[in-house]
């Protein structure tokens, strides 16, 4: 420690500082919150957005105040510019006197302590990947035969083909991988990326989805970067590109949906950074974009994390509609305001987003579309927009409620934000997209049928101004009181009997349509609440509060949060490894993957034999809960 430059030496103030803002720049292009100027509140941000550990910064900023008390000690010291302790015993002793400690070996012992730490925090983000094993030189032709061989004895079978295709990544015939420091990067990382993908039940097929992803990258120095930097992401992606063919297509074609993967530490970072990102963006389409990157990242990142069993379905759920409504709250004033400059505005008018279906029950599922109704409301003396141009006052909200529909459903090379159902507004697709909140109120007095008060009681008042969303609020609880209640079940029986009729299950597996399926647990919760009370959107919360209140057993409400828990979490697994279409059969690929969530899930099932057991026992007693709870079904 004789002469160790505090600040420039390993260990010291400028390592700590290095680290925190080459993180910072790495993620502070995605997040604003971390462009902070303070080192120690940069650490503290940095680890609330899920890019440091705790401990780390912990020991970081111990040792920083550490380091800057000996600094600034030093620098009092015949008041002079220095960062370096005393080269001699005696005045290393003299020193660590001065800073009150009563042994210079304790002294040493504490600055050592720190400095270590510094040092190996600094490592962990600055050490790279192991290199890959000699055998494996993709752009060495003589080596060819020596790399097949290597390769096949990885697991792979048509190693041949795999090394042709990494043989085109160094060649520079990929857009991603045609600068140099992007094939060195590839260098480095694809052993580990090799091995993992060998580990897939699938190895062939993982290692050609992730030929798709390379191939789409617009660029490859970021995304290698990221996994020479980050070994567990590697493996995560082997384990993606193995198990979920669908969520591998997607991938494909959405690479910036990587960045969400290394943010789930903090759930309130994605909306905390898309309404930092629309604080600056200055037109609708950077508004537009913004939400449009967060969204996707998110999603990426919750449906990684329900594969992975670390995420529950009522989780997912929840943080989805967070996500969504951050989207819906932050684009609608951002549509408004551009729509206002070409349409004028409507004096004392407002107009509210009403989430319905999953997105309102905060239960929404990997490729949802989004349920939503909107309402507008304007005092009756106003009858027109004013300013450059002037348009009668319901035909401005509905041209605005059909602007704020394109921009959440704009596509661009990777699709929509969104993809928007409207059908359970008043009147469904014969009616207007935007409804005024007196005529709302009017349908619902007097022609609204059974099934569009059940659809209300999912209804969620997500986005609009303040007051405007209360009144709306009120009104969706009157409709829902309204009505004949003696007509409820045998309403919901009718249309339950239609729907197995006309829309009836495509197969054992379509567990949202298929008898005793996630249809009629929500009836039976939706048919209840129309006749004791809504009390909330969420299914499993209006259960328990029924069963509280004494309007269904204990048994019951046990029964219908067990299989609202369980359809769902397999209609999420089965959408994320098999697509939206539900399957005829599970296939080997992608069973364990189903098996690994259902256990998360509650469901011990060993193969698929248990699986199928457990999901028609479920669904017979869901059957008899429907029977006893609304009504007979014949069939």
């Amino acid at each position: 420690l004789l002469g160790h430059n505090v600040k420039l030496g390993q260990g010291g103030i400028r390592e700590i500082e290095f680290l925190a803002q080459t993180l910072q720049l790495v993620w502070g292009g995605r997040d604003p919150d971390l462009r902070e100027r303070r080192t120690l509140h940069a650490l503290h941000l940095l680890v609330r957005a899920g890019h440091l550990k705790p401990q780390a910064a912990r020991e970081l900023a111990s040792a920083y105040r550490f380091l800057r008390c000996v600094e600034h000690r030093l620098q009092m010291v015949s008041d002079r510019q220095t960062h370096s302790l005393p080269d001699d015993a005696a005045g290393f002793a003299a020193f660590a006197k001065f800073l009150g400690y009563d042994e210079a070996s304790r002294f040493a012992a504490d600055l050592m302590r720190h400095l270590q730490h510094v040092q190996r925090r600094y490592q962990e983000v600055f050490a790279a990947v192991p290199g890959g094993a000699a055998t494996l030189d993709f752009g060495d032709v003589d080596r060819r035969p020596e790399t097949i061989t290597a390769v096949r004895a990885m697991g792979f079978t048509a190693p041949e083909r795999m090394v042709e295709i990494i043989a085109g990544w160094f060649a520079g015939r990929v857009r991603a991988l045609r600068a140099n420091t992007a094939r060195e990067l590839l260098d480095a990382v694809l052993p580990v990326m090799l091995e993992a993908l060998a580990r897939q039940r699938e190895p062939d097929a993982a290692f050609m989805r992730f030929a798709g992803l390379m191939e789409s990258l617009p660029a490859g120095v970021q995304v290698l970067s990221m996994f020479q930097r980050n070994l567990d992401l590697v493996r995560r992606i082997a384990d993606v590109l193995g198990a979920a063919p669908q969520l591998a297509d997607h991938l494909a074609r959405t690479p910036s949906a990587l960045d969400g993967l290394l943010g789930l530490a903090d759930s309130s970072a994605p909306v905390r950074q898309m309404r930092a990102r629309l604080a600056q963006a200055h037109s609708l389409e950077e508004a537009i974009a913004a939400i449009r990157a967060t969204v996707r990242a998110r999603e990426f990142a919750i449906s990684v994390a329900t594969l992975e069993g670390r995420m529950d379905a009522d989780a997912a759920g929840l943080l989805r509609a967070d996500l969504a409504d951050a989207a819906l709250s932050g684009l609608l004033p951002r549509v408004l305001e551009d729509f206002a400059t070409r349409n004028g505005t409507v004096h004392d008018g407002g107009m509210v987003v009403v989430a319905m279906g999953k997105a309102g029950a905060r239960e929404t599922m990997a490729g949802s579309d989004l349920d939503l109704m909107l309402i507008y409301d304007h005092p009756e003396h106003v009858h027109e927009s004013h300013g450059a141009r002037s348009l009668p006052a319901s035909q401005w909200f509905i041209r605005a409620v059909h602007a704020f529909v394109a921009a959440l459903t704009a596509r661009d090379a990777e699709g929509p934000i969104y993809d928007v159902d409207m059908r359970l507004r008043p009147s469904g697709n014969k009616g207007p997209l935007a409804v005024s909140l007196s005529s709302f109120v009017a349908y619902h007095a007097r022609d609204a049928w059974t099934w569009e008060r059940m659809a209300l009681t999912r209804a969620r008042v997500v986005a609009g101004p303040p007051r405007l969303r209360v009144r709306v609020a009120a009104a969706i609880a009157q409709a829902i009181a309204g009505g004949d209640r003696h007509k409820i079940r045998a309403d919901a029986t009718a249309m339950r009997i239609r729907m197995l009729r006309e829309l009836p299950p495509l197969s054992p597996w379509d567990v949202k349509m298929r008898a005793g399926g996630q249809v009629e647990v929500e009836f039976i919760v939706q048919t209840l609440q129309l006749r004791f009370g809504a009390v909330s959107q969420t299914l499993r919360y209006a259960v328990a509060s029924l069963a509280e209140r004494g309007d269904i057993s204990d048994a019951d409400a046990v029964l219908l949060i067990r299989a609202d828990r369980i359809w769902r979490a397999l209609q999420s697994v089965l959408r994320l490894t098999l697509g939206a279409r539900p399957p005829l059969e599970l296939s080997d690929s992608v069973l364990p993957t189903v098996l690994h969530v259902m256990n998360q899930a509650g469901v011990q099932a060993v193969d698929l034999v248990a699986l199928r057991a457990t999901v028609e026992d479920l669904a017979q007693q869901t059957r008899a809960a429907f029977v006893r709870l609304v009504g007979e079904i014949e069939t």
